[in-house]
C-alpha cells in the first residue's frame, strides 16, 4: 500500500534530506530557508504527518528509515547529508546504521548525519518525560525555554487544526510509543555507524539532557557547515528495531528546479519584504505535480480552461488563448507591479500521463501588523473533477506555504460548492461570518504545531 507524500525542494549544491520532528514540517522551516541557500534541500512530510495518510505496513522509525533511503536511492542521490531534529533525529540515525549499499540502486547515499537534539537510546538515570500524558501548557513548559512564546491555547485552535494536531500526535504514538521513543537495539549500533555525524542541543529547555543523545563516533565537523539555530529546539525520541516490511515508496523520482524561494535566515523566519516574495518551486505530490506557472502553460492549458462549467460558481467566461497567454505573462513575474502582493500559481500535471489536471494559486499580502496572509484557490478541469486532484494539489500547496512561514491561509467558496469546502475543510479552514460577493471566507491562523518534538 502506498501514501500520498509532500515533498518540497528549494536550493541547488549538496543535497541535503531536512528530516522533522513530531511537531511536524514547520519546525524545521527556519532551518530548511538558511540551507537551501547553498544546498539541495529536500524536507518531506513524514506519511501520517499534516493530514497525509500513514501506509498500514508502516508501524516503526525504522521503517521511515528504509523508506527514506529508497527515496534518495530512487533519486540517484549520493553523499547526502541528513539533518534530523528531534523525532527526524533518530530516523536519519537509523538511515545510517541500515544505509549498506544493498538496497535497490546500490551504494550507500548518506555521507553525513546532524543530530539536532536526537535521542534514541535510554540511559540509566536520566527517564524521559512522557509527552503524551501531558497537557498544552504542561507539553510548552517541557519543550520551549521561553513556553509563552509557543504555547497555543487548544480552545483557540479551529476544530480542523485540533484534528490535524491530534492525527499527528497519533502517528507518533503508533511509531514511538511502545517502547517509549528510545530503540532497545540501539545503544552499541549506533556507535558503529562509520558515517561522519555532528550532534547539538538546545539550551535551558525541558528536553532530555545531553547524555540521552545517540552515541557517536568522535565529533567531527558537519559536512557543509550547517546552521544550527540552538535557541527554541525541543527533544527528539526513538523507537523498536525489527526487520522492515516492504512498502513501495510513492515519490516519483524527478530532480528539483534550479531556482528557490528567496528568504532570511532566523528562528522565526518570515516572508521577505513585499518587494522579494517566494518564487514558487515544484513540488511533488502523489499523483501529482506542482509545475510552476510560466507563459508557456498557456497554450496546453487552454484546451483544459476552455469550458463554461468551470465559471459556475465563480461568473464570468473563458479567457481566449490570447488572454490567457497575457494573462500567464503577467502572473509569471510573481509579483503585482508595486509589489504588494506576491503571486503564486502552479499547474497541476498528472504523473501517469503528462496531462495537465488543472491550477492552484496564492496571492500573498501583508497585514498591518506585520502578518503574511494568503488567499488561496484552486481550479480543477471537468473531465478531471472527482478524483481528489483539488485536495491533493492545495495540500502541497498549503504545505509549501507553511515552510515560507505564512501566517494565515484564506479562501472564499460559494456556500453551494460543497466540493470546495471539503478542500477547504481538507485545508485546515474553519468559514467566517464573513461575505466577499456572495462567497463565505474560509480562515486558518495556521500556528506552527508546537515544538519540534
Amino acid at each position: 500500500m502506498t501514501a500520498e507524500q509532500l515533498l518540497t525542494e528549494a536550493g541547488t549544491g549538496r543535497p541535503v534530506l531536512l528530516l522533522h520532528g513530531g511537531g511536524g514540517p514547520a519546525t524545521v522551516a527556519p532551518l530548511a530557508a538558511r540551507l537551501a541557500r547553498t544546498a539541495h534541500v529536500l524536507t518531506p512530510v513524514h506519511p501520517g504527518w499534516d493530514g497525509t495518510e500513514r501506509p498500514a505496513a508502516l508501524t516503526r522509525i525504522a521503517d521511515l528509515a528504509e523508506h527514506y533511503l529508497d527515496l534518495l536511492r530512487l533519486r540517484g542521490l549520493r553523499d547526502v547529508l541528513v539533518v534530523g531534529s528531534s523525532l527526524g533525529g533518530w530516523i536519519g540515525a537509523e538511515m545510517a546504521l541500515r544505509d549498506t549499499g544493498t538496497g535497490a540502486g546500490g551504494g550507500a547515499v548518506v555521507g553525513g548525519l546532524v543530530l539536532i537534539d536526537a535521542v534514541g537510546i535510554q540511559v540509566d538515570g536520566e527517564p524521559l518525560t512522557d509527552v503524551f500524558a501531558l497537557d498544552a501548557r504542561g507539553l510548552a513548559e517541557h519543550s520551549w525555554h521561553d513556553p509563552d512564546r509557543h504555547f497555543v491555547d487548544p480552545a483557540t485552535l479551529p476544530p480542523a487544526e485540533l484534528a490535524r494536531r491530534r492525527a499527528n500526535l497519533a502517528t507518533m504514538r503508533a511509531l514511538a510509543g511502545d517502547p517509549y521513543m528510545h530503540d532497545p537495539g540501539c545503544g552499541s549500533g549506533c556507535a558503529t555507524s562509520g558515517c561522519p555525524s555532528w550532534c547539538c542541543g538546545a539550551r535551558a529547555t525541558g528536553s532530555p539532557p545531553p547524555g540521552t543523545a545517540p552515541p557517536t563516533p568522535a565529533p567531527s565537523p558537519p559536512p557543509a557547515s550547517p546552521s544550527c539555530p540552538a535557541p527554541d529546539t525541543s527533544p527528539t525520541w526513538n523507537s523498536r528495531r525489527r526487520s522492515s516490511p516492504t512498502w513501495t515508496p510513492s515519490w516519483t523520482a524527478r530532480p528539483a528546479p534550479g531556482d528557490h524561494a528567496p528568504g532570511h535566515c532566523g528562528v522565526r523566519c518570515r516572508v521577505p519584504d513585499p518587494a522579494q516574495w517566494p518564487a514558487a518551486t515544484e513540488i511533488t505530490a502523489g499523483a501529482l505535480r506542482l509545475e510552476p506557472l510560466r507563459a508557456a502553460h498557456a497554450a496546453e492549458a487552454f484546451t483544459l480552461l476552455d469550458d463554461v462549467r468551470l465559471h459556475t460558481w465563480i461568473g464570468g467566461r473563458p479567457l481566449s488563448p490570447e488572454q490567457l497567454h497575457a494573462r500567464y505573462r503577467r502572473l509569471e513575474q510573481g509579483r503585482s507591479p508595486d509589489g504588494e502582493q506576491g503571486w503564486l500559481n502552479w499547474m497541476l500535471r498528472r504523473n501517469s500521463d503528462r496531462r495537465l489536471v488543472g491550477t492552484v494559486q496564492a496571492t500573498l499580502e501583508r497585514t498591518p501588523d506585520g502578518r503574511v496572509t494568503a488567499e488561496l484557490a484552486w481550479v480543477i478541469g471537468t473531465a478531471h473533477q472527482g478524483h481528489g486532484h483539488a485536495r491533493t494539489g492545495a495540500l502541497a500547496m498549503a504545505h509549501w506555504l507553511r515552510t515560507q512561514r505564512v501566517d494565515v491561509l484564506l479562501a472564499h467558496v460559494h456556500p453551494e460548492h460543497r466540493a470546495s469546502a471539503g478542500v477547504a475543510r481538507a485545508l485546515g479552514l474553519t468559514p467566517t461570518d464573513t461575505v466577499v460577493d456572495g462567497e463565505i471566507r474560509w480562515s486558518s491562523e495556521a500556528p506552527p504545531s508546537g515544538p519540534g518534538t
